[in-house]
């Protein structure tokens, strides 16, 4: 046989086993992509699709450079390539990309669960169980963890960070890393239309100034109409207006020191995030506005009837320093200062009607501050990092709600309702170290722990429950019994530890098992009369294979996991008789799952990435409250129901070919994804659930020359309804005992890309 021939019965030979490999992962229902298609730096995807091979990744999820082949942990990536040709322009976009992760919006707060473990309220003030990190720095606010753009890349690691990312790291940790300065002059600006009346604009110009300094200046702005009316006022409703800025400064006057400071401004003035009514709480029952006479849209609609438009407002600043001495052929240190301010206001009408029953306001102006130190060392077969790390927080926070007067028996008149507010004060300290010993050239040891103590104040507590008084004018507040207090600070400590066993099969075939913990702060739930709730813990047990096959055509990585979760805050709602926030310390739950990722390249120009998770998550031991919606109903018992925002299953495919056209290339991905049904309640209601959905992305790049480009997307092709973030209103405003509201995912989108870069 000639070897033209060989070589062509050898292809197909590979092509169909990588296809077989890649079916059956996906009809097992345990694939899972962490990441797929995710290379993380432009070089290494360009040197990939040279040689058909796929690329080789570089992760810091250990707080130092490692192949994500070799790295024991869980670990998503996403470059920023991948970000800008699918149009992702904030973390809420990211779902349909990361399965077993979920990331509602509600209220104007970015709300991200990583293997059902997330947030559960969207009140100023609540903290978040997956660490959010910006260019290594720790996001304390779940407003200010929106707006991506010219990122490098992200990962997502599942799975408690304990150890190495430390406070509220118990579901994860998200790490966002943008693009630095360059050795020569560059620059980007990519400009996109679309429905809805898109306009968005992305760019960046780098280079150095001299010798030893360079500079980044990037910019998003993002300029969209509505996803829906408010018919009574006849404006839009969930239209983005946002404004983003980020400057970037990078040192190296030698070989062994580098300081690069980032500056960055975010800015967002909308009426987005409109909560829509789905259901009331007993059927066919009407909303108070109804019998008032009003008109109410209730179900899978857009549009709502308000009399007032939602507002939400956004404004954020920071700097971070980043100090970084290679010390040593063995030792490195790297110190990270920052400080951050964020401010967020929203109001919006939640009685679903334009007759005026509630209007919400909600406050929260953050000021933080955090200092990091580590040190990474190598010495032959001993690579160890070592750190101290110190949070500071002050945060005001106000939750209100104006009501009528009507809604509690009185005359049609607007009172000054419930109002609470306070000062939340935080201080966190922590050490941690975690070295790995190669016991032999296959077989390695990780150990690792984390100290962590904190400090919590609820100053300047109010709370008022005023239904007499007119609003406006804003009287001073009539405290209700019991307030104002200052509450006695409290403190908490953690030990969180780690060990890993790691083995190498051969270069290509690595395995690891691992025992983790996380810990999450306890607090104080301001504005009501309940004292400080307990932290949680969980305890993680997972095994893992990361392999690269057929020459680096074929990576499969798949991951099984149990935890052990006890002490869960659990937000519960009563209406007493108006909305009461109450924060229980759930008994426990056990998680349970399978995670897998497929990505092949069977042929020239062709990539296939299958993704896919089991997730088995439920209270495991007795939790007994009442639902403040069905107070009949007494005392329930939640063991065995399904945690929030844990779908059984998830499936994703993608599938993209690219194929050279004159000096340039076209490229053609589809993506399809499955998710299982999410409840998004303790109660595990399908009234208060989303039901499992398909959801379908198309993308189509003629990159024309290495200057010019131009694309075009669908996002949601199949236009599908999905309800995120629900939550329960009170009865007082109708529904037979309260009603059902929330947030949607958009709808079907589209649009095009012209992009030029140097």
């Amino acid at each position: 046989m000639e070897g033209e021939d060989m070589n062509k019965v050898t292809d197909c030979m590979r092509s169909g086993l990588l296809a077989a490999t890649a079916a059956a992962a996906l009809v097992s229902g345990t694939a899972r992509a962490q990441g797929a298609n995710a290379e993380t730096g432009e070089a290494a995807a360009a040197t990939a699709v040279l040689n058909d091979q796929i690329a080789d990744i570089v992760v810091t999820a250990e707080r130092r450079e490692t192949r994500l082949q070799t790295t024991p942990i869980a670990v998503s990536v996403i470059s920023g390539s991948s970000l800008q040709d699918k149009k992702i322009t904030s973390v809420s976009d990211l779902t349909a990309i990361l399965p077993n992760v979920n990331i509602n919006t509600n209220a104007g707060m970015t709300e991200i669960a990583v293997r059902g473990i997330g947030v559960q309220s969207s009140r100023p003030g609540d903290d978040a169980r997956v660490a959010y990190y910006s260019d290594d720095v720790y996001i304390p606010r779940n407003f200010a963890q929106s707006a991506l753009f010219d990122v490098d890349r992200i990962e997502v690691m599942r799975g408690p960070q304990g150890t190495l990312f430390g406070r509220n790291a118990t579901g994860g940790a998200f790490s966002v890393t943008s693009r630095a300065p360059t050795e020569t002059a560059s620059g980007y600006l990519n400009v996109t239309g679309g429905n809805f009346g898109l306009i968005q604009t992305e760019g960046a110009i780098s280079g150095p100034l001299s010798d030893t300094l360079g500079v980044r200046v990037a910019e998003q702005t993002v300029d969209r109409g509505g996803f829906g009316k408010n018919l009574y006022t006849g404006n839009d409703i969930n239209d983005l207006r946002t404004q983003s800025l980020r400057a970037t400064a990078l040192w190296k006057p030698s070989g062994t020191f580098t300081a690069k400071l980032i500056g960055n401004y975010h800015r967002q003035n909308d009426a987005s995030y409109q909560q829509h009514i789905f259901a009331p709480v007993t059927p066919g029952a009407l909303l108070l506005g109804q019998v008032q006479g009003g008109t109410a849209i209730i179900g899978n609609h857009r549009d709502v009837v308000s009399d007032i438009d939602p507002s939400n407002q956004v404004e954020t600043y920071g700097a971070t320093l980043n100090l970084h001495l290679v010390a040593s052929s063995a030792i490195s240190m790297e110190a990270i200062f920052n400080y951050q301010d964020g401010h967020h206001f929203i109001n919006y009408d939640t009685d679903g009607t334009e007759m005026f029953n509630n209007s919400v306001f909600l406050t929260e102006n953050s000021k933080s501050l955090s200092i990091e130190y580590h040190i990474n060392g190598d010495y032959s077969q001993f690579h160890w990092t070592a750190g101290l790390y110190y949070f500071h927080e002050n945060e005001f926070v106000e939750n209100r709600a104006v009501l009528n007067k009507a809604s509690v028996g009185g005359v049609y008149q607007p009172v000054q309702g419930v109002w609470s507010f306070a000062t939340l004060r935080t201080d966190a300290m922590a050490a941690f170290a975690q070295g790995t010993y190669d016991i032999t050239s296959r077989l390695s040891l990780t150990l690792g722990g984390r100290w962590s103590t904190e400090q919590r104040k609820d100053l300047n507590e109010n709370r008022q429950v005023d239904f007499v008084r007119p609003y406006p004018p804003l009287l001073p507040i009539n405290n209700a019994a019991g307030f104002p207090r200052n509450n006695v600070p409290v403190s908490f400590d953690s030990f969180d530890p780690k060990i890993s066993m790691q083995y190498k099969f051969t270069p290509d075939i690595f395995a690891y098992a691992s025992y983790s913990t996380g810990f999450k702060s306890g607090g104080y739930n301001y504005g009501q009369v309940q004292g400080p709730f307990f932290p949680e813990k969980i305890k993680a047990y997972e095994v893992g294979l990361k392999t690269t096959l057929l020459d680096r055509h074929l990576r499969v990585n798949v991951s099984a996991f149990q935890y052990d979760y006890t002490n869960i805050q659990t937000s519960i709602q009563f209406f007493k008789p108006v909305t009461s926030l109450t924060v229980l310390n759930g008994p426990g739950a056990r998680i349970k799952g399978v995670e897998a990722e497929v990505t092949a390249n069977p042929v020239r120009g062709l990539t296939i990435d299958l993704t896919g998770s089991i997730l088995d998550a439920k209270y495991s031991k007795d939790f007994i409250t009442g639902d403040g919606s069905r107070p009949s109903l007494g005392l329930l018992n939640l063991k065995g129901n399904t945690l929030p925002e844990s779908p059984k299953f998830s499936v994703n495919a993608g599938i993209a070919y690219t194929i050279p056209v004159g000096d340039g290339r076209v490229t053609v991905r589809g993506e399809f994804q499955r998710i299982g049904r999410v409840y998004h309640t303790v109660f595990n209601l399908k009234r208060d659930s989303q039901a499992p959905y398909n959801w379908v992305n198309g993308f189509i790049t003629y990159d024309i020359n290495d200057n010019w480009s131009v694309s075009a997307f669908v996002r949601n092709l199949t236009d599908t309804y999905v309800k995120q973030a629900i939550v329960i209103q009170s009865g007082i405003l109708g529904g037979g005992g309260g009603y059902s509201l929330g947030s949607i995912e958009p709808p079907r989108t589209f649009g095009g890309t012209v992009g030029f870069k140097f």
